[in-house]
């Protein structure tokens, strides 16, 4: 989920690449630390403010 209004571009990039590895790998956490990373060196940097990859976090209380 998403802490505050941010850019469809930067949550499509995000998303993307989120779910790449989360198949990728099977670890939500670090599917999710991964794709905030790409998305903060994506295009020289253009989205490496917190305002664009700090609003995305997993609210994980369930297994499945």
């Amino acid at each position: 989920m998403s802490l505050w209004k941010v850019s469809d571009k930067a949550t499509q990039i995000l998303m993307t690449e989120f779910y790449k590895n989360l198949f990728a790998m099977g670890d939500k956490q670090k599917a999710l630390k991964d794709a905030q990373q790409y998305l903060k060196a994506y295009i020289n940097g253009i989205y490496s403010s917190p305002d664009y990859w700090a609003v995305f976090v997993i609210l994980d209380g369930m297994e499945n």
